[in-house]
């Protein structure tokens, strides 16, 4: 099953949901936050839907639901993500020591 280092460079809370197994399941990754996650199709999706939105809303970006997706592999355009919002999000990869990493970023 792939999996990536992600690395949430916002200071924002941000859900990322996954195919493992034959269930979607999502993870809250916190601001600042460096983790390991698994997908068993390769793709993760990036959105905001948190219980509390508070600080989403407090920094104007309450409109800001569904972010983006990147893959494990890239696209056919050899992309690795795609951003919803690109002025406003990145999600960049890098290769270190054979593993895959993910650094999202608000702009």
């Amino acid at each position: 099953m792939p999996s990536i280092l992600f690395q949430n460079d916002t200071d924002l809370p941000i859900m990322i949901d996954t195919w493992i197994g034959s269930s979607l399941q999502s993870f809250l990754i916190e601001p600042r936050e460096n983790t390991v996650l698994a997908s068993c199709t390769g793709e993760w999706y990036i959105n905001s839907m948190l219980e509390d939105r508070t600080i989403w809303v407090e920094n104007k970006l309450q409109n800001y639901l569904n972010i983006g997706k990147f893959w494990f592999e890239p696209s056919a355009m050899g992309e690795y993500s795609s951003m919803d919002y690109p002025n406003k999000f990145i999600c960049s990869h890098t290769v270190e020591n054979n593993k895959i990493k993910f650094i999202f970023k608000q702009i």
